[in-house]
C-alpha cells in the first residue's frame, strides 16, 4: 500500500497483477474441467475395451434364433396358463350360478311352506302348472322342509368350493402376470430389433 501511495510502481503494474490473478483463477478452472473430462474418457475407454462384438453373421443368426425360440417358449407357457385361467373362471361362474339357483329354490320352497302352513289353505292343493292335486299334509310340509335343508346343504358345499376356486384363480392370475411381464414391453422392443436384424442378415 505504501508503494502504491508513494507511486513507486505505475498503475500498469497493479492492472497487470490483477489480470494475472484472474488468469491464474481461469487456469485452475480449466485444469479442473480437463481432469474431469480425462477421467470420463478413461472410464469410457476401459468399458469399451471390455466389450466384445462378434460380427460373424452365422453366429448372429444363431443368437437371434435362440432368442426367438426362448420367446416362443415363454409365449407357449403364457397360453397354457391363460387356458387354465379361462377354465377356472368358467368353473367359478358355474358355481356362482348354481348358488344363485339354489338360493332361488330355497326362496320358492319357503313360499310353498308358508302357503301350506296357512290355515286357510285347503287340504288338497292343485298344482298351478300341471294341475296335479297334492295333499296338504304334515308329511308334505316336512318334505318341503327337508328340501329346504338339502338346498342349504348344497349351498354350503358350493360356497366352500367357491372359496377354493377363488384362491386357485388368484394364484393362476399371479402366474399369468409374471409371465406377461417377461414378454412386455421390453420384450416387444427386443422382437422389433430381432425382426430388423433378421432382415439385415437375410
Amino acid at each position: 500500500m505504501l508503494e502504491y501511495h508513494l507511486g513507486v510502481r505505475p498503475q500498469r503494474f497493479y492492472d497487470a497483477k490483477k489480470q494475472s490473478a484472474e488468469l491464474l483463477q481461469e487456469k485452475t478452472r480449466v485444469e479442473t474441467e480437463r481432469a474431469a473430462l480425462a477421467a470420463v474418457r478413461e472410464s469410457y475407454q476401459k468399458r469399451k475395451a471390455t466389450r466384445q462384438f462378434d460380427l460373424d453373421p452365422a453366429v448372429f443368426r444363431r443368437e437371434i434364433e435362440e432368442l426367438v425360440a426362448q420367446y416362443n417358449k415363454t409365449y407357449d407357457r403364457q397360453q397354457k396358463v391363460l387356458q387354465e385361467l379361462k377354465q377356472v373362471r368358467n368353473e367359478r361362474h358355474s358355481i356362482e350360478n348354481e348358488v344363485l339357483i339354489l338360493q332361488r329354490a330355497v326362496k320358492e320352497l319357503d313360499a310353498d311352506y308358508t302357503f301350506a302352513e296357512n290355515p286357510e289353505t285347503p287340504e288338497i292343493v292343485g298344482c298351478p302348472t300341471c294341475g296335479t292335486e297334492i295333499a296338504n299334509s304334515i308329511v308334505e310340509r316336512f318334505g318341503i322342509l327337508d328340501d329346504i335343508d338339502y338346498c342349504y346343504g348344497l349351498i354350503d358345499q358350493r360356497k366352500k368350493k367357491l372359496v377354493d376356486i377363488v384362491e386357485q384363480q388368484k394364484a393362476i392370475e399371479e402366474q399369468y402376470g409374471q409371465i406377461a411381464s417377461e414378454l412386455a414391453p421390453s420384450a416387444c422392443s427386443d422382437l422389433t430389433l430381432i425382426s430388423r436384424a433378421e432382415k439385415r442378415t437375410s
